[in-house]
């Protein structure tokens, strides 16, 4: 009998939740879940598992059933008194340390508190340790809240040899960059180092890709060998992006996860990043450069809603730093390129959504692992050799 999983997500390459959709199903599909969707977005083009999951109807009963949408869209699926053995998990996300506000109520007749829409769950999943703290307020009795990041697919990222040591050296930034990541931050540091070491960096570089229109090209002008870009690119061009660079920079004020970051490593890329959220699950200085940080206000319309904040001068120490060392820099990223792929594949994360669901829900958590099993072993086995 096969295990069967209705996913209720978004399925889009141009949004974070929606890229995780995709990467999950396939990683489902290729572990031998037979996969349902109850799409919340979707966004052509699709690829071949997305269609083949959408040709399929939507039969209850189902083994296993994940939210993986943003707190805010979180709903259960099926009523608790309608429930026989169907296992329902709510998998989110948050960047700050509190959640505030979800909505404002008079502006949507059908809100209700996260309480209340996560009553029907038998698991909250939170991606990490500042998701968990904002979230846990909001857990209701008897719905068990547990830490498991979602993963990435590394499998288009292959490792690329950089000159490391050629006077041109690049910094680079990469997604939707608001506020929130830190882009003006990094650009003040980096126009400072320009400013006060101007013989001693000559070759560095600062390459910005953005796909909101939240920085102006004149900044180019202001700051030399500052080059930015505002477009949706194609895959590829992204990947040769990658390859341009040496470092990515992130000192975003909170994360989830951080794809760039980890496509950046899987290429071979050293990455800086703010020691917080969801860089902390994922991070290590063994291959990679956490940013210490301060917490501020996030909003001054909530004043104990905290996000991390990475001063200029601790940007400006740890990109000098990296120039100048760059054997140390290429043995982190080396390192990085071999452990991030195992350690944060969706394959990988399926894997441990399974046991970590048998290891909070003894009986029928256990039950299903063994589903899962089982239905891994057949798709192994059915694999062309």
């Amino acid at each position: 009998m096969s295990l069967k999983c209705l996913l209720k997500i978004p399925v889009s390459l141009f949004s974070g939740y929606g890229n995780d959709g995709i990467g999950l199903v396939a990683a489902m599909e290729r572990a031998g879940i037979d996969v349902r969707l109850q799409p919340t977005h979707v966004d052509p083009p699709l690829p071949d598992p997305i269609l083949r999951a959408l040709q399929k109807p939507l039969e209850a009963p189902f083994d296993l059933i994940i939210n993986h949408v943003d707190p805010t869209q979180l709903q259960s699926v099926v009523r608790k008194e309608s429930k026989t053995d169907e296992i329902e998990v709510a998998w989110t996300m948050w960047e700050f340390l509190k959640l505030v506000p979800e909505y404002e109520p008079q502006t949507n007749p059908d809100w209700k508190p996260l309480r209340k829409r996560l009553e029907n769950f038998d698991i909250l999943f939170t991606y990490d340790e500042v998701s968990y703290q904002a979230l846990d307020p909001h857990v209701p009795e008897g719905v068990v809240h547990s830490q498991l990041q979602g993963g990435y697919d590394p499998t288009f990222w292959e490792r690329y040899e950089r000159d490391w040591f050629s006077e041109r050296f690049m910094f680079c930034m990469v997604g939707a960059l608001n506020a929130r990541k830190a882009p003006f931050d990094v650009i003040e540091a980096f126009r400072t180092l320009k400013m006060d070491y101007p013989d001693d960096v000559t070759g560095m570089r600062l390459g910005i890709k953005t796909n909101v229109p939240s920085l102006h090209p004149a900044m180019a002008d202001w700051c030399p060998d500052l080059r930015i870009y505002c477009d949706t690119w194609p895959r590829e061009t992204l990947r040769d992006f990658y390859h341009a660079s040496h470092v990515l920079l992130a000192p975003s004020w909170g994360e989830g996860k951080n794809v760039p970051a980890m496509e950046m490593m899987t290429t071979g890329g050293a990455v800086a990043m703010s020691d917080f959220g969801g860089h902390r699950v994922w991070g290590s200085s063994e291959y990679s450069y956490p940013l210490g940080y301060t917490l501020a206000t996030h909003t001054p319309e909530y004043p104990d809603n905290l996000s991390a904040r990475v001063s200029k001068e601790t940007l400006m120490e740890t990109m000098l730093h990296m120039y100048r060392n760059r054997d140390e820099v290429k043995r982190k990223a080396d390192l990085a390129s071999r452990i991030i792929p195992q350690m944060c594949s969706w394959d990988a994360v399926v894997d441990n959504l399974f046991r970590r669901i048998a290891d909070v829900l003894p009986g029928r958590g256990d039950a299903l692992f063994a589903r899962y099993t089982m239905a891994k072993s057949e798709a192994v086995r059915e694999v062309p050799r």
